[in-house]
């Protein structure tokens, strides 16, 4: 058995993990299933989720072919970060500006203000360590949900809000585990 796992280990090239999606510290945006690396564009990944970049392989363990297999059933460990994959836009940021303003107005303005500072949160964070958080307020079926719900589309797909009223607290900490590692 030992000598079967060595075999099949020297066949499978070393590689970094990579922990977290989004902007990585070796230069690249990391997807679930793609990555962009600047001045090169979309890289697709091997089927086991490995992208070679700078000489060194990265992996990307949601996107591995291992684990398709519980990608279906309760056991998936990656089933948070399955919302952040690259999708080409049917409209472009304008578009959506536009239709933001159309649909909510003054509201709208707010929306598309608030991601545009999302989108450069890195560098707002760096100057005191803060970042604003937006925050909805209004009546009861007054759109505030499908208001973020239009903001939070723009970056991820099908990712249900996470409902804070019902909720638990490791619920909570498990949806948001994903962001912990990328804004240290």
């Amino acid at each position: 058995m030992l000598r079967i796992a060595n075999h099949l280990l020297q066949q499978f090239p070393l590689c970094r993990e990579v922990d977290f999606l989004g902007w990585q510290p070796s230069g690249f945006f990391a997807y679930v299933d793609k990555v962009f690396i600047p001045n090169e564009g979309i890289k697709e990944l091997d089927e086991w989720g490995i992208i070679k970049h700078e000489e060194t392989n990265h992996l990307v363990p949601a996107a591995s072919a291992a684990y398709r297999q519980v990608q279906n059933q309760n056991g998936d460990p990656y089933e948070n970060l399955r919302t952040l994959k690259f999708v080409k836009s049917p409209i472009t940021f304008s578009q959506w500006a536009s239709l933001m303003y159309r649909v909510y107005e003054m509201k709208g303005i707010v929306a598309i203000a608030y991601t545009i500072l999302t989108a450069f949160r890195d560098i707002i964070f760096s100057i005191d360590n803060n970042c604003p958080h937006l925050y909805a307020f209004g009546e009861r079926s007054s759109g505030k949900s499908k208001w973020a719900e239009s903001i939070m589309a723009l970056f991820y797909v099908k990712r249900q809000a996470f409902n804070l009223n019902s909720g638990t607290d490791f619920a909570f900490f498990n949806y948001m585990q994903i962001f912990i590692l990328q804004f240290f």
